[in-house]
């Protein structure tokens, strides 16, 4: 066999060696198997004992598993498109109206086409009325209120009813239950259990008033006067009347005050601070190109969201959207609404009124039963019906920790005030119970953890390091070009206050070289 292979292998062997190697080869091992299987004995079974006890000892052993392994290849497609479908269905609104918009993926023609505006001269009056007859005026909608379920939960919220029908007992057993000899002590005791249950509905209000505040916060974030172009004209309009379509001019330290999409740009350092809505402190650069249809609108560069900050350069946008059709309005109708459901202290609070609720009315029911069956029988001038029901109010209150409502309100507003000065705003005080539970909190660091602010401590000339606190000649030219070639500008509405405590526009850097710049003042300038 293995010459002929090495026939069949060789190059510079013919075709009729080819063949002939390969017909060989092929005989060569059908005739090896035909011979091995002819020398082989005939397979036979005998049964034993041995043999049979071994495979039955065999089979003993078999697990089930091993035999049937379990199949759950059906019912996981099926848990899966399950679980699938039930995410998609609670999709938030407001994610899938963000995923409609497409104002990032036009151009900014095509976008002023959609909007009927033109990209010099703006909205002319016509448009602009059809436009407010449409879209409404720039502001946030305050949050619903269901006035008639927050005063049922002002006043019988906790132990609220159990004090009100107590205080009614007790004024019923003074009067008219107690004629002809009425017992001052059960009106005291009526009128001390509504008392406390009116100051308890009075915190319940307040707590709720407290957290009302946060959507007054959240009005002041949007700026009252913005520069815009109507009928070709430049013109200073109020942040409630802009539109979509209106065109607004846009510099360095404005903030938004609507959802735009930028058409021009006069500087390549236009950016914007979006740290507001998302907590990156990094500045993002405007773009005026269109993005691609895939894009993500929360996160196109061509789309200036209202509430952010121009940390640098200046340019022209186009209004897209207004008031609650806004990214942050979405946000503040988010946190200003009312959540659904109890909190972990609500919770234990409820447990804690339930259990102690049953332990009251089997006491009362304990209490009426040897009155009636024992102390009515034997001693019927001792407890009267009056009496009886005046026993009962004291039971329950006894019971009734009427103080843990109110302590509890309190404690979370003395946390909540600390909190404020702090610069932490809460909008209700469930967040201060949820945040005292949290053991570990996960947060990014600059703009949280710091402040996000920057100081020149030391600069270099050449090859020298010099202190800016120095007062040379040279420094005070460098002071002088800090304030010169910098973009930065102080707020006019802080220009009283102390250098370090002026507000200034531009992003962290700038704001630090253009600070250091009025560090040293003409009177600080060196003769030599």
């Amino acid at each position: 066999m293995s010459e002929s292979l090495c026939k069949f292998e060789t190059s510079d062997s013919n075709d009729e060696d080819i063949k002939a190697s390969s017909h060989l080869a092929v005989q060569f091992d059908s005739s090896v198997n035909i011979g091995a299987r002819a020398q082989r004995p005939a397979l036979s079974r005998h049964l034993s004992v041995s043999s049979t006890v071994s495979s039955l000892d065999i089979r003993k052993h078999v697990e089930p598993q091993v035999a049937l392994p379990p199949i759950f290849k059906t019912l996981s497609y099926k848990v899966d498109d399950e679980t699938e479908a039930l995410e998609r269905s609670k999709i938030d609104k407001s994610a899938r109206s963000f995923k409609q918009n497409t104002w990032h993926c036009q151009s900014a023609a095509e976008v002023a086409k959609s909007l009927s505006t033109d990209l010099k001269n703006g909205l002319c009056d016509a448009q602009y009325r059809e436009h407010c007859k449409e879209f409404g005026a720039n502001v946030l909608s305050p949050p619903r209120t269901n006035w008639l379920k927050k005063i049922i939960v002002y006043f019988f919220g906790g132990f609220g009813l159990l004090l009100m029908v107590g205080g009614i007992l007790c004024c019923i057993c003074w009067k008219p239950l107690g004629n002809p000899n009425p017992s001052l002590s059960n009106l005291v005791l009526g009128v001390v259990l509504l008392m406390v249950f009116l100051l308890q509905a009075f915190f319940n209000f307040w707590q709720d008033f407290s957290s009302s505040q946060v959507m007054k916060s959240i009005n002041s974030m949007i700026p009252s006067t913005v520069p815009a172009i109507r009928n070709g004209l430049f013109t200073t309009c109020e942040a409630k009347d802009l539109v979509p379509g209106d065109l607004i001019l846009i510099k360095n330290g404005d903030r938004l005050p609507a959802d735009v999409r930028f058409v021009s740009s006069e500087s390549s350092e236009f950016s914007f601070d979006r740290s507001i809505l998302t907590g990156e402190s990094k500045p993002i650069h405007a773009t005026v190109k269109a993005d691609s249809k895939d894009s993500n609108y929360l996160e196109s560069c061509s789309i200036g969201l209202q509430g952010t900050f121009c940390v640098g350069g200046s340019g022209c946008g186009l209004v897209v959207a207004t008031g609650d059709n806004t990214v942050f309005g979405q946000i503040a109708r988010l946190s200003s609404d009312p959540k659904k459901g109890t909190s972990p202290l609500q919770r234990d609070i409820i447990r804690f009124v339930v259990c102690i609720v049953l332990v009251m009315l089997i006491l009362l029911v304990i209490v009426c039963i040897v009155w009636g069956a024992y102390l009515r029988k034997h001693y019927p001038e001792w407890i009267n019906v009056p009496e009886l029901i005046v026993d009962l109010v004291s039971v329950f209150v006894s019971f009734i920790p009427e103080g843990l409502p109110i302590a509890l309100t309190t404690c979370l507003m003395i946390t909540a005030g600390v909190m404020k000065k702090n610069k932490i705003l809460c909008k209700s005080l469930n967040i201060v119970e949820t945040l005292g539970s949290v053991s570990v909190l996960c947060s990014d660091k600059t703009g949280t953890l710091t402040k996000n602010k920057m100081s020149v401590v030391s600069h270099t000339v050449g090859c020298a390091i010099l202190d800016p606190q120095a007062c040379t000649k040279g420094q005070w030219k460098v002071s002088q070009l800090s304030k010169l070639c910098n973009s930065s500008v102080f707020d006019p509405t802080t220009l009283s206050r102390p250098l370090n405590e002026r507000v200034i526009s531009g992003n962290a850097t700038d704001q630090a070289i253009y600070r250091f710049g009025y560090e040293l003042s003409e009177d600080d300038m060196p003769c030599n």
